[in-house]
């Protein structure tokens, strides 16, 4: 019971943090938080630390997700072709 509530609240996490949504929230975050009196260094630390490691987290968990859609399907299409050859091949 407990595991399967932590599965659901992981996957509603993971689901939630690997969206553009939640990537567009974290970079407008980021951009709120950019308050840097130093304008070249203080730029560059606040893009580094805030900015990349905000809004990449999500724009790559969302790739991650578009990659693996892309591969099922890529799957699914070859194991068609291989049943067809089968068939072809066994008469």
């Amino acid at each position: 019971m407990i595991k399967r509530l932590n599965d659901r609240i992981a996957e509603a996490v993971t689901d939630f943090i690997g969206s553009m949504w939640c990537a567009y929230l974290f970079c407008a975050m980021a951009v709120y938080g950019y308050h840097s009196t130093e304008k070249v260094l203080g730029f560059i630390n606040w893009f580094t630390e805030e900015f990349l490691q905000l809004v990449l987290l999500s724009v790559i968990m969302v790739g991650q997700k578009v990659q693996a859609e892309r591969t099922e399907a890529l799957h699914e299409t070859v194991r068609k072709h291989h049943r067809l050859l089968t068939e072809l091949r066994n008469g």
